[in-house]
């Protein structure tokens, strides 16, 4: 009978697999943390979306006289329920002819987000049709690793 011996595996077969370890270990890592760093930015973007669009809502709820940047405003004061002052500015972001205010929003995860909200009577150099439409802007800026992201929305209001 002849039997071949079989000592288990060689220095050769050891480090070929170890090489191919090496090689596909930090490719799957690499894939899955920018799977979870595209979640987070998605997760993100769609939280500040929701909050443009809850801020144009509540506009959009509100009689067109009421639609106004001044504190003691209907419109403000709904906004003050769910969402906090601020006084951060972004003026590179300001238009001229809007007037703006600012709200923060800290969710639960220590996200934070900032909004500025922008109001516009929309035909500002005609007397006779300066109280009929206002245009008004959101702007939802929020962090995606070391830099800022936003999104903008805005509508019209018609006065009836």
């Amino acid at each position: 009978m002849n039997f071949r011996k079989n000592n288990g595996f060689t220095g050769i077969d050891i480090s070929i697999s170890m090489i191919i370890i090496l090689i596909f270990i930090p490719t799957v890592f690499g894939i899955v943390y920018n799977i979870q760093k595209t979640n987070v930015s998605v997760k993100r973007e769609s939280k500040a979306v929701s909050i443009a669009i809850d801020v144009l809502e509540i506009a959009k709820s509100k009689p067109y006289d009421a639609v106004k940047l001044e504190a003691s405003s209907d419109f403000l004061t709904s906004l003050n329920k769910n969402y906090s002052q601020s006084t951060y500015t972004n003026s590179s972001t300001e238009e001229s002819d809007y007037e703006y205010i600012y709200y923060s929003l800290t969710g639960e995860d220590d996200e934070h987000y900032q909004i500025q909200i922008g109001l516009q009577n929309y035909y500002p150099s005609s007397t006779e049709q300066e109280d009929l439409i206002k245009k008004i802007k959101v702007t939802v800026f929020y962090p995606v690793g070391n830099m800022i992201e936003n999104v903008d929305i805005s509508t019209v209001l018609q006065n009836t």
